[in-house]
């Protein structure tokens, strides 16, 4: 558009728009690329900007954030001791582990009551040399399907992948038109061939190749449990060129494609009304009301009311820690929330992340979830030292549950003796 018009309004928009994608999510770095090289017939445009505009896009980017994760961790990319695990331990386990959590992410259904069946069939597919080889090099890897997707597992879903498969039936049916592919060789005719799906030439293809790049870098070099939702910002412009290809438009001229699009797209609906974590609807209220079978009323229970009191799950603990406890340190894992030893917020208490053990010496109190002892030797390290020193022991052990799905984990309160 920028282009087209001869507006540096509309460039300085999408520099705009590609930082403060970069700035809420470090993930979508790789996406740059693509986008430079969009921005290629435009770069002389660059010329009008001034050295504010400039500002306030670097601003809005991820530079700030990687300059304070410098700071404090001494590394752009913030990663700590007990969190290098985020990075995938080799390029092929990155590519084989993210494509695994993307498809998981793509079938999953709104609502699966008792996805155990499923997950062993997922388990049983995957080959133990394979299981085993991830296990090392993709330690948060997570390949099951979940009861009700939330924002840390939701990806496309399969009334989005519905669409995009149902498209592609069209086109092998034969009802693509195979005439719309042009090809040109200077990128001043990017755009000028497009007819109502898609007028592609070789500048186009360079920039769905930078795209393919981007994604693969994703692929390649991050580890998180996360991918499906991560991927968001990349699907669009993946599923670009091939919709274009077999005509998505032609296909949404027909009004049986519209109705099936719309019930498939509005599937995703179902989620906020019954998420678990802020249900919209009175889910266990209802469940009683429509006389549903006992033994998914009593899993419906279960999680609702586990997640109902996550905001504060480590509650038992604090009314448990001494009243003149000021300094707490706390060891657990990244889904375990410390807002519950803050409170009640007039207290003047400090709760530190304990990641090594010279810091125990200014604390009164070391709170453990024995669990996280498997995400690092950091953590193994703190509770040996913890168990050994005769300055330290153990006052109570609780089991609470925050995720339902990993059952009650197991809390040890460390006192230091004065």
């Amino acid at each position: 558009q920028a282009r087209r018009a001869s507006s540096f309004n509309f460039l300085a928009i999408s520099a705009l728009s590609m930082a403060i994608c970069t700035g809420i999510k470090a993930s979508n770095l790789p996406l740059i690329l693509p986008w430079l090289l969009s921005i290629l017939p435009c770069f002389e445009m660059f010329r009008r900007a001034s050295g504010k505009m400039f500002l306030v896009i670097v601003a809005c980017s991820f530079v700030p954030i990687a300059a304070l994760n410098f700071h404090h961790t001494g590394n752009w990319k913030g990663t700590s001791p007990e969190g290098k695990d985020l990075e995938a331990g080799s390029v092929s386990a990155g590519l084989i582990g993210n494509t695994l959590q993307a498809m998981i992410g793509a079938l999953q259904p709104p609502i699966l009551p008792f996805p155990a069946p499923l997950n062993n069939q997922v388990e049983a597919f995957i080959p133990a040399s394979v299981q085993s080889f991830l296990e090392a090099d993709f330690p948060r890897l997570q390949l099951r399907f979940v009861e009700l997707p939330n924002e840390e597992n939701a990806g496309l879903g399969l009334g989005i992948f519905g669409i995009a498969v149902l498209a592609f039936l069209f086109a092998i049916l034969g009802r693509r038109n195979r005439k719309q592919i042009n090809r040109a060789n200077s990128p001043s005719d990017y755009g000028r061939n497009s007819d109502s799906t898609l007028g592609l030439n070789l500048f186009g293809l360079m920039i769905y190749g930078g795209i393919i790049f981007s994604t693969g870098a994703y692929m390649a070099l991050m580890g998180s449990e996360s991918t499906a939702r991560l991927l968001s910002p990349y699907y669009p412009v993946l599923a670009a060129l091939p919709f274009g290809l077999i005509g998505m438009t032609r296909m949404l001229d027909e009004k049986v494609w519209r109705v099936v699009f719309l019930i498939l797209a509005a599937s995703a609906i179902v989620l906020p009304f019954t998420t678990p974590s802020r249900p919209l609807l009175p889910i266990p209220q209802l469940a009683n009301y429509f006389n549903v079978p006992e033994k998914l009323k009593q899993r419906i229970n279960l999680v609702y009311e586990t997640y109902s009191k996550r905001s504060d799950a480590l509650s038992a603990i604090r009314e448990a820690l001494p009243t003149d406890s000021t300094n707490i340190g706390l060891v657990c894992s990244v889904d375990d929330t410390e807002v519950s030893l803050w409170r009640p917020f007039r207290a003047r208490r400090h709760v530190t992340h304990v990641t090594d053990s010279d810091k125990l010496q200014n604390l009164d109190v070391v709170v453990v979830n024995t669990e996280a002892l498997a995400e690092s030797p950091v953590f193994k390290n703190i509770v040996h030292f913890l168990n050994e020193n005769r300055d330290w022991s153990p006052s109570a052990t609780f089991h609470i549950t925050s995720k339902v799905q990993s059952g009650p984990n197991r809390w040890v309160v460390y006192r230091k003796i004065k």
